[in-house]
């Protein structure tokens, strides 16, 4: 629970790393997942008996393999090689921690809140920023005192708001998490914290003036997919009608489609996709059909960033570590679909929660990493596969349908 809290206070102080020290980000990156599973040890033998976790550990396994043949092939680049692994590693490793720490609903119901609760200081601080200029010296950026230094500008004169982050991905991440489990406590009809009153706004506040093309697409995806299973048809039309609203009314926002649309519609090529990255995309893609076949197989790091998780994964992990990679998001899709499925006609919160997380690591999965690396963000794959743990591994609607001879409403004890 203190980890998932403090983190993104941690991701904080992410210009540590330029200054010749040792990233926090790094050091709880890799103490908290050792220290949690060390702490659960006993339970390996169990571990090892559950398809899922092999599949986790399969994955691992895999990754850490094409890392040792790279470290050999390329020793020029052992720290990129250590930095990916020990990311893979750290964010997978959460799996574990959500299957063996929050196994009922009382504590899925606090990590719920917890995670509403840690965007309280770094959104209060950010707004505290806007508002007085500088108040903090997290980084050469955020110590600058002027408060444009926490705005990233775009075409247009497109202010985004990156807060005392590197990117505003950090932002945008909390601010969909924190909306979308309020949306999801509050039609269940439980009556929220007050305190969680006051973050809905801002959490949407941030959701939307981080311009996020990624984030907007998730949040429409997850709300989408959530109603759908769930039946909600009036909430599901008045969601798109609001969609559409917005999209033909605020120019903004259509701003930051306007290359995607123009492709669709046959004025201008793929190149522009994605500001530019459609021809990144395109290079990359070509240079590393240069490469030898063994950096083809296990991949190589002097094509620099693709913008695309899924390209990243090819270029830096090669053909071996992309199709472990769409092998592995392809069945635990399956398998959290069905789980979202069954437990379509529960309408407790943790029930809701789940079901919601289900949507947002589905759309993780497929839609977030399109135009970043969005596989090896720590700071928003702690909180993905710790829900992807509890999700699968929670069987409360399994035992009720077997318990009950059919599947019955339950509230929470």
């Amino acid at each position: 629970m203190l980890a998932i809290f403090s983190k993104p206070i941690v991701d904080i102080f992410w210009a540590a790393k330029s200054q010749g020290l040792i990233s926090p980000l790094f050091i709880v990156g890799v103490s908290v997942p050792a220290l949690a599973i060390y702490r659960r040890k006993y339970l390996i033998k169990k571990t090892l008996a559950n398809p899922y976790d092999n599949l986790i550990l399969a994955y691992i396994l895999i990754i850490g393999f094409i890392t040792i043949i790279k470290i050999i092939l390329v020793p020029q680049y052992l720290f990129n090689s250590i930095n990916f692994f020990a990311r893979i590693l750290s964010v997978t490793s959460f799996y574990f921690i959500g299957k063996y720490y929050f196994v009922n609903d009382y504590k899925i119901k606090q990590l719920a809140y917890v995670t509403i609760a840690s965007t309280i200081i770094p959104f209060f601080l950010t707004l505290a920023q806007q508002m007085f200029g500088k108040v903090a010296h997290f980084s050469d950026v955020a110590g600058t005192g002027a408060k444009s230094a926490f705005y990233l500008h775009g075409r247009h004169g497109l202010v985004r708001i990156s807060g005392i982050y590197e990117g505003v991905y950090e932002l945008a991440f909390l601010g969909l998490c924190a909306s979308l489990i309020i949306f999801s406590i509050q039609i269940s009809k439980e009556r929220l914290y007050n305190w969680c009153y006051i973050m809905l706004p801002i959490a949407i506040y941030f959701l939307y003036f981080t311009y996020s093309r990624s984030a907007w697409c998730l949040f429409i995806f997850s709300i989408f997919l959530f109603c759908l299973i769930k039946q909600r048809f009036k909430l599901l039309v008045a969601m798109i009608f609001c969609a559409v609203i917005i999209y033909a009314l605020v120019p903004n926002v259509q701003y930051r489609f306007e290359d995607e649309l123009s492709f669709v519609l046959g004025n201008s090529d793929f190149q522009r996709i994605g500001y530019g990255r459609g021809g990144l995309w395109l290079r990359v893609l070509n240079q590393f059909g240069k490469q030898d076949i063994i950096y083809q197989l296990v991949g190589n790091y002097n094509l620099g960033n693709a913008e695309n998780q899924f390209l990243g994964t090819l270029i830096w992990f090669g053909y071996l570590g992309l199709l472990s990679f769409l092998l592995l998001n392809s069945i635990l899709t399956i398998k959290l679909y069905s789980k979202l499925k069954l437990s379509a006609q529960y309408d407790d919160p943790v029930s809701n929660v789940k079901s919601m997380f289900a949507c947002i690591v589905i759309g993780g999965y497929w839609i977030a990493g399109l135009g970043n690396q969005f596989n090896i963000m720590i700071s928003t794959q702690w909180i993905l596969w710790t829900w992807t743990g509890i999700i699968i591994n929670n069987n409360q609607h399994e035992a009720i349908a077997l318990t009950h001879g059919q599947e019955k409403n339950w509230t929470i004890a």
